[in-house]
């Protein structure tokens, strides 16, 4: 009797953001912690008649509460944080958008509403966080050099090293020597930047 093989099955990685948030924020410990605050609920509101108005009164806030909403703060600083870092590449799907798209890490860095159970950040869903690959980071570099140039005449005095500090300090990673090194000699740029001590 022969058997069929079954078809090969990719299973796709998991960069969701929940799990980036998980495993790249926090001690254990602090999980340990979040975990047991993570359902403390918010202060409820008690409405009442006096003389005819509606007054409310809210109760006070428990210490599982108060201690669920200093480690929320911590985790969206520390989310900033990374991100800020420039190691690291968003997608998701914009609002009224069908597919997965990068997406620039500012609006990531000035979000209001980072809902890890939901994959969320603001109106941004299936958030997907990968690091940035060598690819990733030679085409920027590439890409900003040729940029730089088609603005900038070579007769202007702006030479290679002084590009390259301004890529450092402008792109959201270290670009390191032998990155920009390879970059620049692949870059399309006029030939008056590739003259001896330009």
């Amino acid at each position: 009797m022969n058997r069929i093989a079954p078809p090969s099955i990719k299973v796709r990685p998991n960069h969701s953001l929940a799990k980036f948030i998980r495993e790249r924020l926090l001690s254990p410990n602090e999980w340990d912690e979040f975990d047991q605050v993570a359902q403390a609920s918010k202060p409820q509101c008690k409405t009442a008649l006096i003389d005819g108005l509606p007054d409310q009164e809210w109760e006070s806030p428990s210490e599982a509460y108060l201690r669920r909403r200093e480690l929320e703060g911590l985790l969206l600083k520390q989310f900033k944080n990374e991100i800020g870092s420039g190691r690291w590449a968003v997608t998701a799907i914009p609002k009224r958008h069908y597919s997965r798209e990068r997406i620039a890490l500012e609006l990531i860095e000035n979000s209001k509403d980072v809902a890890s159970s939901e994959n969320r950040i603001d109106s941004f869903l299936s958030v997907e966080i990968t690091e940035f690959s060598a690819a990733d980071r030679y085409l920027a570099i590439k890409w900003f050099i040729e940029q730089v140039c088609a603005v900038v005449e070579p007769k202007r005095g702006v030479t290679k090293v002084e590009i390259q500090n301004l890529a450092d300090r402008l792109l959201d990673f270290d670009v390191r020597d032998d990155s920009f090194k390879v970059a620049w000699a692949d870059a399309k740029i006029p030939e008056g930047f590739r003259r001896p001590g330009r």
